[in-house]
């Protein structure tokens, strides 16, 4: 039997992910020489070369590609090391595909350590809602792309179910170690995802500076005219070139969730919340050992911290270009300018 470890960092999304994918590809030699290896795809595609390509999306349902599996079964055979595997999508499984993952993956190693960064749901599906200009895993999310928590597909609903999600993981992986960390930047070691990751980790490689890799995000704005032209019909590719060509009217205004529909979006995975922040306090004498966020635990009503939303604007703020300004940049855009 093998004697070698994992670590598969499961996402989720727009928890700084890319950062420390980079980071780990970058130090690929510190990490052999603490018999640590980042396992990269064979044709690495982006700067964080995840194995993002591994999965398929057919209509809101994520699958597994066989094929890229096998492969990535293969490379860990040819090493000796042991294993870190980063993949965001991986958290958009569900159990049915967490089962196949899970029965390829589980007796290559005798130690895994799984870890994951959750945001609060209100947050992550606002992050998500900018991303799907860019991305149509993130847009597929949503049947109304007017505002990030109307008409969520089912999918969504069981993608933010993070207890649940995270309960099939623990059953069919086996992880001795599960790491549950809340991303919120101000209680993240050094306030960098990448720091905090090592820290949590116990991977013994020399903090640096912060990471700076950042997937910045659109203005609202833009967000809003990206889906409104993908409505009419335009292509990705289009789409990414006029993002990509600088022509988009200057804003740094995001989009903002008012309190009114924070309170109730929230309200929709309150049990599921409480399930989590049972889950993030169970100690190690089940097998499973459970790190929890920096902050201390008050009471067992929540993993996330609920502070600011009585901070929030009462009403929801989603700006969008004027006719003018929707009209002009396309007419530039069409013209090539």
């Amino acid at each position: 039997m093998t004697t070698r470890s994992a670590i598969i960092h499961i996402g989720a999304h727009k928890t700084g992910t890319s950062a420390i994918q980079v980071r780990l590809r970058q130090r690929q030699a510190e990490l052999r020489d603490c018999n640590w290896e980042i396992l990269l795809p064979p044709n690495p595609r982006g700067v964080p070369a995840n194995w993002n390509h591994m999965f398929q999306m057919k209509g809101q349902e994520y699958s597994l590609k066989e094929n890229v599996l096998d492969r990535l079964i293969q490379q860990v055979d040819r090493s000796e090391k042991n294993i870190i595997l980063s993949s965001e999508e991986l958290f958009f499984l569900d159990e049915s595909e967490i089962i196949n993952f899970c029965q390829k993956i589980r007796p290559l190693f005798s130690n895994i350590t799984v870890i994951v960064y959750l945001r609060r749901q209100d947050r992550m599906m606002t992050a998500h809602w900018e991303q799907g200009a860019r991305t149509e895993q993130s847009a597929n999310l949503f049947l109304d792309t007017d505002h990030p928590f109307k008409n969520l597909t089912p999918a969504a609903y069981r993608y933010l179910d993070y207890a649940n999600r995270l309960s099939y993981w623990k059953k069919h992986l086996k992880p001795l170690s599960f790491i549950i960390r809340n991303y919120e930047v101000a209680d993240l070691y050094r306030q960098d995802s990448v720091s905090d990751f090592l820290q949590s980790t116990g991977i013994a490689l020399s903090q640096r500076q912060k990471e700076k890799y950042v997937n910045s995000g659109l203005s609202s704005e833009a967000v809003k005219f990206i889906y409104e032209l993908r409505k009419l019909g335009y292509a990705r590719p289009v789409l990414k070139s006029l993002i990509n060509s600088k022509l988009l009217p200057h804003s740094t205004t995001r989009a903002r969730a008012g309190r009114v529909d924070v309170v109730n979006f929230m309200e929709k995975f309150s049990e599921s919340n409480q399930k989590l922040a049972a889950m993030a306090d169970t100690d190690s004498k089940g097998g499973v050992n459970l790190i929890r966020t920096a902050f201390k635990v008050k009471n067992r009503s929540g993993f996330f911290k609920i502070d600011d939303i009585s901070k929030l604007p009462e009403q929801s703020e989603f700006p969008e270009y004027t006719w003018e300004q929707k009209y002009k940049t396309l007419v530039r855009f069409h013209a090539g300018v």
